[in-house]
């Protein structure tokens, strides 16, 4: 025979009633606190604490003891059918209670709205526990209503998040983790600290930001410098939105205010030992730099600028960021200066060297030799130490520099072979290259497939001495990724 909901229903023990049926329709859970439907448990706070359940709604007073069962006789702790001020309920049961903080849809605070609770523990009625336990709050998961339910965090003080994370204080987010299907918590400092590093990786890949203004104590995102990334770096990160800036420049100075002292020796030869007699790296003197040297670096657009400690120099401007109009314009400089001093009549001049590497996935790698421009010589290339550019026996000022994009008129290109595993190019040799977003040309002959755009450019400086009687003092050594076709504006 066939059992009706009504039935069963009237059958309830209305002295513990859990739900209400109204035309044989389930209309809602209760506390089960009293007969009818009156909800007489209510959230109990101190302040802005949330502590327990109580029937007043204060956090320690007019407890409401949650159990699991009774006990058959009396004592301290223990919960029998006739104590007042108690709910029987179970692991995984659901209860509602009156909450006092929850607001209306005109974000009005009501005292009637209601909450509902999910039991995650509860102690039997025979286990000697105290109300202040029993009634605690730890032991109920909220049930999550619509946020516009909840009071709002205010922008400042204690309880807001600056006040939060600096207090070292736990608030937590969530969401779906859809591969493992379930939600996931995170804090919000860590949620923070992970912003504020990508924003500034970002700012920084953009050219909009330097690694050292995205990251004071060379921690990316750490601004203000105190060793830890969090939201008052993102704050002041947020801040400069607007605020005028210095042009963005990626400068790598490799040497200054020290001085290196090279003297190269004699360099009679006019071709190389590689194929057809072009140049070698080998062929060419490099000197060290300084370790350690005298790193000052801006780096607009790239994860980094790398630079060799007490080894051969190079400058590595590492891993491109992903802003194809922040490099439309810009190209390559380079500029050595110092003091040279010569014994004897000599030629001199400093060569550079450029490798390109792209981002296509094989044989990306591409390289140049270029003799240095010198300002004011008579060939334009090379110092001429014999009273024609530069006195001999005396100490003379020199400058030579290198920009990419402006054909070969300043800086002659060398016959000059890479290294295995390295490819020539065209648009090197014609020093007509850039950084544009796409550079095919940089694949002459098949060599390379795929993205052409340029990743990482490394830059090494040689000298050469013709009759070897001239020592080199530099003081600069530096490499610029601009739109400045020369180096006067940003060598200081």
């Amino acid at each position: 025979m066939a059992i009706k909901l009504a039935d069963v229903l009237e059958n309830i023990n209305l002295a513990y009633p859990v739900i209400e049926a109204h035309e044989k329709s389930i209309v809602g859970f209760y506390n089960g606190r009293a007969t009818g439907t009156a909800q007489t448990i209510k959230v109990g706070y101190t302040g802005v604490q949330k502590l327990s359940f109580s029937e007043t709604g204060s956090g320690t007073a007019n407890l409401i003891a949650l159990t699991s069962s009774y006990s058959s006789a009396s004592g301290q702790g223990l919960i029998t059918a006739t104590d007042a001020d108690t709910l029987l309920t179970s692991h995984g049961g659901i209860f509602t209670v009156h909450d006092s903080k929850l607001y209306n849809d005109a974000q009005e605070v009501q005292s009637d709205y209601s909450a509902a609770y999910l039991v995650q523990e509860l102690n039997a009625g025979t286990s000697a526990i105290n109300d202040t336990t029993r009634s605690s709050v730890v032991f109920a998961s909220e049930l999550v209503q619509q946020f516009n339910r909840y009071e709002s965090l205010p922008a400042t003080g204690t309880e807001s998040i600056p006040g939060i994370i600096e207090g070292g204080q736990n608030f937590y987010l969530a969401g779906f983790f859809e591969n493992q299907k379930r939600t996931r918590k995170f804090k919000i400092n860590d949620f923070i600290a992970l912003l504020a590093t990508l924003f500034a990786d970002e700012l920084v890949e953009g050219g909009i930001v330097t690694t050292t203004q995205a990251g004071g104590t060379g921690i990316v995102g750490d601004i203000n410098g105190d060793g830890i990334v969090s939201i008052a770096d993102l704050l002041l990160l947020m801040n400069s939105f607007g605020q005028p800036g210095v042009a963005a420049v990626s400068l790598a100075r490799g040497i200054t205010e020290q001085t290196i002292t090279v003297t190269p020796p004699e360099t009679t030869s006019q071709a190389g030992s590689g194929t057809g007699g072009a140049f070698l790296f080998t062929d060419l003197n490099t000197f060290d730099f300084p370790n350690p040297n005298s790193v000052n670096n801006q780096v607009y657009g790239w994860d980094s600028i790398d630079m060799t400690q007490g080894s051969a120099n190079k400058i590595t401007f590492d891993e491109r960021g992903s802003n194809p109009q922040w490099y439309a314009n810009k190209r390559l400089r380079v500029f050595m200066s110092g003091k040279a001093t010569s014994q004897a009549p000599d030629i001199i001049g400093a060569i550079c060297v450029v490798r390109v590497i792209t981002q296509a996935s094989a044989n990306n790698d591409f390289e140049a030799a270029y003799l240095m421009h010198v300002p004011d010589s008579f060939s334009g290339n090379v110092i001429q130490v014999t009273g024609i550019d530069a006195p001999v026996g005396q100490s003379f000022d020199f400058q030579f520099f290198y920009a990419s994009g402006l054909g070969t008129n300043l800086f002659q290109s060398l016959d000059f072979q890479p290294e295995t595993g390295v490819f020539s190019s065209a648009i090197l040799e014609s020093n007509l290259w850039n950084f544009a977003t796409n550079q095919t040309a940089f694949d002459d002959s098949g060599n390379a497939g795929g993205n052409q755009i340029i990743k990482d450019i490394e830059v090494r400086v040689c000298l050469f001495s013709y009759a070897g009687y001239t020592e080199f003092q530099i003081d600069r050594l530096h490499a610029y990724v601009d739109e400045e076709p020369f180096t006067v504006t940003y060598d200081p």
